[in-house]
């Protein structure tokens, strides 16, 4: 145990309680789950993400990459909550992760063990992609099942989460991001104007930097102005604070997203918000430096020591030591001996530091040791003691290793200022060799970055900055910012650092703490030719952790650098991408889940099939009767006698789930033409035609049939999953592409309840359910259309069939929609008339050979479904142009067609590849794949739908259906995909 209570900082005396891992244990108001911890003496708090190294609280803020853990049990659970940022409320419950059976005895530290052993090859950069490659048969058995296990870090909850999470949208004019001194600042001045101000800080204390000073009184009038500007803040009416929100992402139109964490019956909030202005006063994190053992728990950031001693009264450790190669870190030891803390040396690389930090050490006793490094920290599970040597003047080797007592090493390697934001707007940072790190180049249009995110270290400075663009921001809006009294104090922030990207030393030196990846790693991905830092990244996963390479990328690049020869400068960086910090799934749904995810619709005869018995199913947005089962049956028993009944007699389907437009217009008909390959301005008034569209690319988009009401008016039905699609399609085409013509759509799917009316009984059950409409052959032939009313209701009849039976769709206005169904039902009576769900439309579509979504897949040409006949030539249509290039008219395409079983009862897995060899392996001649599978019980056989290379030319083939997944071979019959009615005899009788 090293920590302990120092003080009480900012905190106050109030405690309240939490657990880790069980253990009771007491916290203050207002501290985070790592000052706690520390202050309870814990050092360990999880275990690394490959070696299962010990792992404990590395920083003070998002940057954090040791001490993750989960929040909460069961449904609330966090995985992976970085215990910096996470508050301690009454009774919270921490977890370490990544370990078993606890943080300081994980078995699977075995790992690092191996590592060690093994530097050169097991679990080194890239292992996953060399190793587990024999015998190819244990990778999905044994390898790929082990090493899930083995990898990750927290557990997700099995259980819903109970918690509900809001969206937000809203709108500013001008938008500040980070709340220390620079971005208080921007925020007041620019709130003077009237302006609407929104300020975002991840923390809970607004202050950034201030917040690592000492709360005494030779710092009174600096913490009275912090408190000040925030108070001025919250009393501005026109100024919205957000705090414990980190602003992850910019996008088109200044469009900020940010996740809230909140108190309350609501968790986060996501919010939205679309600036006029953007202020980037996001600061600059400090960075480690890369020696032996630097990931051990108690080595942390100088200024995370620092802000744990002086805001949350939490002294990390009884005796302290500092490594750095700037001025920075000075102050941590300054601080620690000055509160009666013990430091027991000051290791500074740089050979010559300024005699004002040479003489504080030397007034409180404190041992320096200049142009030494850090070679390695030492101790079992924390450290206990570093090596220290001397650094040779070329930084190539060290010499004079030593030994020196501490339980606490607070280490700087410099600080890199958070760019993220400002990279978001499309401009690249460009490196500063002043303070070795990368800063702001160009700025985005309507954006201004200040301060230490600007590269700048000093507080008066970069108060004034904050000022400057807080005016420039208010002036191109047409009003002015007000003026804001500066700190009385000043905080001089020169650096002076000298680089040292590692030290010369052996041991694990880890450059992205919390992926496990060392300088050797680094080093390694260079001989292996990733040498792109966005190969070097993804070769590594260096700066994919949760901090998103904060801490390692600066570290990273150098060592590549190196390593090729170049500057840092050409050797670049990463491309910056949202999010910046892990932001909780929640947020993004918000309310929309379950339930809420999409509205589910239900047809006008939602109850009628509930109170026959229905099984429903999610198809689309609706829930649909996939089966009526009688007393015993499976689904297969239910569909297969629905199936033959409607062969046999007549049967009755809900089919209101099919998207409805109306089509209006002069030049409605052209409009058709356009959007369809084939003619539509031909069609007769009182006729329905069968339909496909086309993407721009020529593969087909959806099909449908269209119905002429009038000269100017026409009734499109799409596909259920392309209802809302195609409206949008249609919509888009008339304000986009083709504004001059003279044509309304309007999506009227509500308004009609539809039913399909099947079977060779089906002319007779609609004769006796609407005596008054002739239904005769003449009067009505195939792909007919009559208007008809009955008891009030409004009805269309269209004499369509999908089934290969002689069929009609009856479309009644959904508040009559049910009557005109029991109607049917009841006149229907006579001839047996059944109900049948999807799983038996599904059945009578393949057998006669109709194409769905399962077919129409976004990948399928007119040629491979046989439909290139029905294409035009008298007139142009979207996808016209690129139909017939050369990818989609070659001869080897896989084409349409039926596939039987050979064995009647074998079924065939929809999904299966298609091949000539019964025992075909991995790298076999795919020919095609099953799209469709159902049982027959016209044939009395399993039959399917696929696509097979050369399918036209191959009927009467016997080839295999190869399910690897599962082991299963299945010989089938190539066949006609036209399996019932080929002829369209029934259809048309």
């Amino acid at each position: 145990m090293s920590g302990f209570r120092h003080g009480s900082g900012r905190l106050g005396d109030a405690h309240i309680n939490f657990t880790f891992d069980g253990k009771p244990m007491l916290a203050r108001t207002g501290d985070t789950v790592a000052s706690a911890l520390l202050a309870n003496g814990v050092e360990v708090v999880g275990r690394s993400f490959k070696y299962h190294r010990p792992r404990g609280v590395t920083s003070s803020g998002p940057e954090e990459t040791g001490a993750l853990v989960t929040i909460g049990s069961g449904g609330k659970a966090e995985p992976n909550a970085r215990a910096t940022m996470e508050p301690v409320t009454q009774g919270l419950g921490v977890f370490s992760q990544n370990c078993f059976p606890s943080p300081k005895f994980d078995l699977m530290s075995v790992n690092g063990l191996a590592g060690a052993i093994l530097p050169g090859s097991l679990f080194s950069a890239g292992f996953y992609y060399k190793t587990f490659m024999w015998p190819a048969a244990l990778w999905y058995k044994f390898y790929e099942p082990s090493i899930r296990a083995a990898a990750g870090m927290g557990v997700p909850p099995k259980v819903a989460d109970p918690d509900l999470y809001d969206r937000i949208n809203s709108f500013c004019d001008v938008a500040v991001v980070g709340g220390g001194a620079a971005g208080l600042t921007a925020a007041l001045s620019a709130s003077q104007s009237g302006l609407r101000v929104v300020l975002f800080d991840e923390h809970n204390d607004l202050g950034g930097q201030l917040l690592n000073e000492t709360n005494n009184l030779e710092n009174a009038n600096l913490e009275e102005w912090r408190a000040d500007m925030i108070a001025a803040l919250h009393a501005a009416s026109n100024v919205k604070v957000l705090t414990r929100t980190v602003c992850w992402g910019r996008f088109d139109g200044n469009t900020l997203a940010a996740h809230q964490s909140v108190d309350g019956k609501v968790r986060q909030n996501y919010h939205k918000v679309q600036a006029k202005k953007i202020i980037i006063a996001a600061g600059a994190i400090e960075r480690p430096l890369v020696f032996g053992n630097n990931d051990k728990p108690n080595v942390m950031l100088a200024s995370a020591a620092r802000r744990m001693l002086n805001h949350y009264g939490t002294a990390t450790g009884k005796l302290l030591a500092v490594f750095t190669n700037n001025d920075s870190a000075y102050q941590t030891a300054f601080d620690y001996a000055d509160a009666g803390i013990k430091v027991s040396a000051l290791v500074d690389s740089r050979q010559y530091p300024s005699q004002t930090l040479v003489d504080g050490c030397q007034s409180r006793g404190i041992i320096l040791h200049t142009q030494a490094v850090v070679t390695e920290a030492k101790g079992w599970q924390a450290v206990r003691s570093i090596e220290i040597a001397d650094l040779a003047a070329n930084g190539q080797s060290v010499s004079n290793r030593r030994r020196v007592a501490c339980d606490v090493l607070a280490h700087s390697g410099g600080w890199t200022p958070q760019v993220q934001m400002a990279s978001h707007g499309g401009k690249p940072p460009v490196f500063d060799k002043k303070i070795a790190a990368f800063v702001v180049g160009d700025q985005a249009p309507d954006t201004y970055s200040v301060g230490a995110a600007e590269g700048e270290s000093n507080l008066l400075v970069n108060v004034s900055q904050a000022v400057d663009a807080a005016k420039a921001a208010c002036a191109e809006l047409g009003t002015e910012a007000g003026a804001v009294t500066p700190p009385p104090q000043d905080r001089e922030g020169t650096s002076n650092i000298v680089p040292l990207w590692s030290v010369p030393a052996k041991g694990k030196q880890m450059v992205d703490i919390q992926h496990d990846v060392t300088a050797a790693d680094v080093v390694q991905s260079h001989r292996e030719g990733f040498v792109s830092v966005e190969h070097l990244k993804r070769y590594t996963t260096l700066g994919m952790a949760n901090d998103q390479g904060r801490t390692s990328n600066v570290n990273a690049l150098a060592i590549m650098a190196e390593c090729r020869g170049l500057s840092i400068a050409e050797t670049g960086t990463t491309r910056f991408r949202a999010p910046i910090a892990p932001v909780s799934m929640g947020g993004f749904a918000g309310r929309e889940i379950g339930k809420h995810f999409k509205p589910v619709r239900r047809t006008p005869m939602q109850e009628w099939h509930e109170q026959a018995g229905a099984v429903f199913v999610q198809a689309g947005m609706y829930m649909r009767p996939q089966y009526y089962p009688q007393a015993g049956e499976t689904i297969d028993d239910a569909y297969e006698r629905e199936t033959a009944h409607v062969r046999k007699k007549v049967g009755i389907c809900d089919v209101t789930s099919l998207g409805k437009i109306e089509i209006v217009g002069p030049d409605a008909g052209e409009f058709l033409d356009r959007v369809y390959i084939n003619m539509f301005s031909t069609l007769k008034v009182g006729k329905a035609r069968y339909g496909v569209m086309l993407r721009e690319d020529g593969i087909v988009y959806d099909d449908g049939t269209t119905s002429r009401f009038a000269e100017d008016r026409f009734f499109m039905t799409t596909t259920t999953a392309k209802a809302g699609p195609v409206m949008a399609y249609l919509e888009r085409c008339l304000e986009i592409d083709w504004p001059e013509l003279k044509v309304r759509v309007s999506s009227v799917s509500e308004r009609w309840g539809g039913m399909a009316v099947a079977g060779p009984d089906a002319r007779a059950t609609l004769i006796a359910a609407f005596p008054s409409v002739d239904f005769s052959n003449e009067a009505f032939p195939f792909m007919g259309v009559v208007h008809a009313e009955h008891n009030g209701a409004k009805l269309i009849f269209l004499r369509i069939s999908f089934s290969g039976e002689m069929a009609f769709e009856v479309y009644a206005e959904s508040e009559y929609a049910t009557d005109i169904w029991q109607t049917i039902i009841d006149a229907g009576q006579v001839h047996d008339i059944v109900p049948y769900g999807l799983e038996t439309l599904g059945a009578l579509r393949i057998e006669k050979g109709h194409v769905t979504g399962a077919e129409l897949d976004g990948r399928a040409t007119l040629g491979d479904v046989h439909m290139d006949g029905m294409a035009s030539k008298k007139k142009w249509f979207v996808g016209k142009n690129l139909k017939d290039r050369e990818g989609l008219v070659h001869p080897d395409r896989p084409q349409l067609v039926g596939l039987k079983s050979v064995d009647p009862r074998t079924p065939i897995a929809s999904g299966s590849i298609l091949v000539t060899d019964a025992n075909a392996t991995a790298g076999a001649d795919k020919q095609g794949w099953v799209s469709s599978m159902t049982y027959s019980p016209e044939l009395g056989n399993f039959i399917a739908l696929g696509f097979l290379r050369g399918g036209k030319d191959r009927i009467g083939d016997r080839i295999y259906a190869a399910y690897p997944v599962k082991g299963k071979t299945v010989e089938v019959e190539v066949v006609s995909n036209h399996f019932v009615d080929p002829t369209n005899e029934r259809v048309k009788g």
